[in-house]
Formats: C-alpha cells, sequence, structure tokens
C-alpha cells in the first residue's frame, strides 16, 4: 500500500502534463529537412518545422520529426541524448529529464517516428508515429533538447545548418 502512495505522490507531482493530449498545430510549414549519417550507418532523416516556415531562434512553435532507418533501443537513445545534452553545457537537472524521458520514449523500429513539438508556452510534447505520447513541463527542457540538432554548439552542423533553413 505504501508502495502504491509513493508512486501515485511521485506520478501527480513529478510528472505532470503526461496524461493529457496535444494536437501538432497543421499549420506548421517545412523549414529544413537533414539526414543523420555515422560512418555508412543511416541512423535517422530530420525535418523541421515552424509557424512561418523559417527559422530564427529556439522558440515555439517549433516541431522536429525523426524517422528513424534502424532499430535504437530506449537505453541507447536515452544514453545519446544525455551525452548530447552534457556536451551543450546544459542545466543541472539532466537525470531528472532523462528519467522522464526513461517513462515516455519506447523502443525505437525502423522507420518509427519520434517528434518533438515545442509549445509557445516553452512546454515540450513527444509523439510516437504521430501518436501523442507525453509531455516535459519544465520550460527549460525544450529549449535545451532542440538545442542538440537546432543549436549553435551542436554536434551536428552539418544537420543543423540543413535543418534551420541553409543548404
Amino acid at each position: 500500500m505504501q508502495r502504491l502512495f509513493s508512486i501515485l505522490v511521485f506520478w501527480f507531482c513529478f510528472v505532470p502534463g503526461i496524461s493529457y493530449s496535444i494536437p501538432v498545430p497543421d499549420v506548421l510549414l517545412p523549414v529544413g529537412h537533414a539526414k543523420l549519417k555515422v560512418l555508412w550507418f543511416d541512423i535517422y532523416h530530420a525535418d523541421l518545422f515552424s509557424n512561418n516556415g523559417t527559422f530564427t531562434e529556439i522558440k515555439g512553435p517549433l516541431y522536429l520529426k525523426l524517422t528513424y532507418q534502424r532499430n535504437i533501443d530506449k537505453d541507447d537513445l536515452l544514453n545519446e541524448t544525455k551525452i548530447q545534452l552534457n556536451s551543450l553545457g546544459a542545466s543541472e537537472a539532466i537525470e531528472r529529464w532523462i528519467y522522464q524521458l526513461n517513462l515516455l520514449w519506447p523502443d525505437i523500429k525502423k522507420d518509427d517516428s519520434l517528434s518533438f513539438y515545442l509549445a509557445p508556452s516553452g512546454k515540450g510534447h513527444f509523439y510516437h508515429n504521430g501518436i501523442y505520447i507525453g509531455a516535459m513541463s519544465d520550460p527549460s527542457f525544450g529549449t535545451n533538447f532542440l538545442a542538440i540538432w537546432l543549436g549553435e554548439k551542436s554536434s551536428f552542423p552539418k544537420m543543423t545548418k540543413q535543418l534551420i533553413g541553409g543548404q
């Protein structure tokens, strides 16, 4: 009984926003497209959308869709996300974010998509194959997370340039 109570307290205190769904606005326009390839392996195709088809800063509304070209284990995805956030000098909240992402993200199969919508409010929403899977309510998460692909310190500057509308 005490374990159930602890789980319920955690759920209502630390996972706000996961229980309701928000649709992605259907008026978003494409900004850029890129492909991540490591050595000779295609990892994913990335597409960025905004309300006017341009990118000026990491501020909502922005929608990033990653379509995976191979199977990716959830633990590998979480580990790489943590590495990328740390390399960007992101917040001390990384451990909490990774814990929350572990509750949301599935294992990824070839041709699956994992998408992230940064709302104008700063709240971030995740979708797996177009189906809502949950939210990250910490407003600093969304900008830090999108900086992996869109930030000046991205590990993949060529991909960043393509995504934000450069060639």
